[in-house]
């Protein structure tokens, strides 16, 4: 009896490694209401697709589902990808970073058109991979 607990137990540890090992990536989902889900996968393109499309399940209008952030597992921050300036027509400078190009642009023409007089004379100034 204590051979099969102790076999069980191994069993339990050894899949439970393989789990870990194979979910190296998180992903979060949200959608304009505020609500989050989270996908996991080995891959970040895998936690993405898994959380977009238990967004799409969850939400009543899965057109407003956007991913908002993808990290590697294992207690690291999120991985900050991409850096957008955005000038606005008196030189002042906004930054947003992202994961991804889109999100980062969007970020740092957020933060200028709240910060700005005239919204419309925001523009991206440079995009780059950090």
């Amino acid at each position: 009896m204590k051979s099969l607990t102790s076999k069980i137990l191994i069993s339990t540890c050894l899949i439970l490694s393989t789990v870990a090992a194979d979910a190296a990536w998180q992903c979060k989902a949200g959608n304009a209401r505020g609500q989050v889900w989270t996908g996991i996968a080995a891959y970040r393109a895998g936690a993405a697709s898994a959380a977009m499309r238990f967004c799409a399940r969850g939400s009543r209008y899965a057109r407003n589902c956007h991913i908002k952030f993808c990290s590697p597992m294992g207690g690291h921050m999120p991985m900050m990808g991409w850096q957008c300036n955005v000038r606005n027509a008196r030189g002042q400078l906004f930054v947003g970073t992202a994961n991804y190009r889109g999100a980062a642009v969007a970020t740092a023409m957020r933060f200028c058109a709240r910060n700005s007089k005239f919204a419309r004379n925001c523009q991206v100034a440079r995009c780059f991979h950090r």
